[in-house]
């Protein structure tokens, strides 16, 4: 008789450290880009940024993930994958899947950037902090004019609002 081996768990999706729950919704600023950091545990492909809008304003974003080689900051690493011009969803607390490029993130830690070119939406944030202290923190970075996400990261600004953001994994 052939022993069977235990199924492994193989979450779906990555969410970012600074919350499980909805703390708020606040304007966001337009050209601002919004910066979180998640923790990865294996070599993996991701497929989707995710992201809970606050507010029921339309306008566009952009989204990527920054390498983080040292883990605390994003500043001067490379931008990964740029999502492109993305039409936000005018809906009121719903979540938004960003297609992306098939990607590649590494361990430890990766960086979700997401940007709007509209100052009246808002974007949902996490109800807690960092769990392991307060660093690395989410960030921010301004952009001169709407357009590509910067490559590499420029100087961030700590702190910003803990927003929350997922990864969707290639099965």
């Amino acid at each position: 008789m052939q022993r069977v081996p235990p199924l492994r768990f193989r979450p779906r999706y990555l969410e970012s450290m600074v919350g499980a729950s909805r703390g708020g919704a606040s304007a966001i600023i337009a050209d601002r880009v919004n910066i979180v950091p998640l923790v990865v545990g294996e070599v993996m492909t991701v497929d989707q940024i995710i992201y809970v809008k606050g507010g029921a304003v339309a306008g566009n974003l952009r989204a990527g993930i920054y390498s983080a080689p040292d883990g605390n900051t994003p500043d001067g690493n490379p931008l990964l994958v740029d999502s492109g011009v993305v039409a936000c969803a005018a809906l009121n607390n719903r979540k938004q899947a960003i297609p992306i490029t098939p990607t590649v993130i590494e361990p430890p830690i990766v960086w979700v950037a997401i940007g709007f070119d509209n100052i009246g939406m808002e974007i949902s944030w996490g109800g807690g902090f960092w769990y392991q202290g307060d660093e690395p923190n989410c960030r921010y970075y301004d952009l001169g004019a709407w357009g590509p996400l910067d490559d590499p990261c420029p100087a961030t600004t700590d702190p910003n609002l803990p927003i929350n953001a997922w990864l969707r994994k290639v099965l």
